[in-house]
């Protein structure tokens, strides 16, 4: 089991020691899915966005509703949440822990979590937070990249995800977080599994990856089993990995007592 207040730490440096390369992530700053999550906060007054990471979900949320909102954005990176505010001065940031939040009671209609939770010690603790701070009209709009349901490939993402990045905890499949998530007394009104083109270079690059690990993982891509090369579309050239796939859930939920 991770040393979590010891894991906490070592993320919150990791991704400090990112900032910039979260700013400028293709992955993290575009796409379908942000988009999704943007359209889905329209009507937000006062926002929350859980490990923010650069701030760009919270950023997309705020433009969705700039003429009557506020959105905070929260990140447990000093760093991080410096950088976040730099881009986005639009923001209110603050430095904190996504599994105890500073925050009242029933205080925000929506909130966002995007593309972290994998990296959270205790997802259950995380969600009671969430349910906490909502408020009985609250939204709570997420998504994660996910796991198949087939261990062995389950087992093959993880470790392709823990020797990329080693403050990668786990990645929950589908089943698990609807049935957390429902757990916290939210209805779950709209769920899809999204896979999104992963180019190789660019995502160990912004990781840091080491090369010991780098070396483990480019074996891992080229010898995977045909399953692991259909379902992640693995993309081999000259025996260089060159892309492939994950797999995010993105999820839109409202309190049941609405």
């Amino acid at each position: 089991m991770e040393n979590r207040p010891t894991h906490k730490k070592q993320t919150a440096n990791a991704f400090g020691n990112r900032a910039n390369s979260y700013l400028s992530s293709k992955i993290h700053r575009e796409g379908d899915d942000l988009d999704i999550l943007a359209n889905w906060s329209r009507g937000s007054r006062l926002a929350l966005d859980i490990a923010t990471g650069a701030g760009h979900a919270a950023n997309a949320i705020f433009q969705k509703n700039s003429s009557h909102s506020r959105v905070i954005a929260i990140d447990i990176s000093p760093k991080m949440a410096h950088t976040a505010l730099s881009a986005y001065p639009i923001l209110e940031v603050a430095v904190s822990d996504a599994e105890s939040l500073p925050f009242h009671d029933d205080s925000f209609d929506t909130i966002v979590c995007r593309i972290a939770a994998h990296h959270f010690p205790n997802p259950r603790l995380f969600l009671e937070e969430v349910s906490r701070v909502s408020n009985s009209s609250g939204v709570f709009l997420f998504e994660d990249n996910v796991a198949p349901n087939t261990p062995f490939l389950n087992t093959f993402l993880n470790t392709v995800e823990k020797l990329r990045d080693p403050t990668h905890i786990q990645s929950h499949t589908v089943d698990q977080w609807t049935s957390w998530i429902e757990e916290q007394e939210f209805n779950i009104e709209s769920a899809t599994v999204l896979k999104k083109d992963i180019p190789y270079i660019p995502w160990t690059t912004q990781s840091n990856t080491s090369k010991d690990n780098l070396t483990k993982l480019n074996e891992l891509f080229i010898n995977a089993p045909p399953e692991a090369k259909t379902l992640f579309d693995i993309k081999i050239t000259n025996g260089s990995v060159e892309s492939f796939s994950n797999l995010k859930l993105l999820l839109k939920a409202t309190r049941l007592n609405q």
